[in-house]
């Protein structure tokens, strides 16, 4: 398991901790709110995040909204 800390200025660090945790988001829904595809806030409305209000408080106000855009040059 790992937690994500994000300090002020909006630098993050993911570091691995031994105690479990109660609070759960799996690799393609961390990437779906990463990406701007989905909020924080509806990802935990349908179940795909497990975690405490102050933790989806902690995501919402640290993922900045913005359109969507992928880049794909064949």
């Amino acid at each position: 398991m790992f937690r994500l800390i994000i300090d002020k200025s909006g630098k993050g660090k993911a570091e691995r901790i031994n105690t479990p945790c109660t609070d759960q988001i799996s690799i393609q829904t961390m990437t779906t709110m990463l990406m701007g595809y989905k909020r924080p806030d509806y990802l935990y409305r349908i179940g795909r995040i497990r975690a405490s209000e102050e933790t989806i408080d902690m995501l919402e106000d640290s993922i900045e909204q913005q359109v969507p855009y992928i880049s794909d040059y064949f």
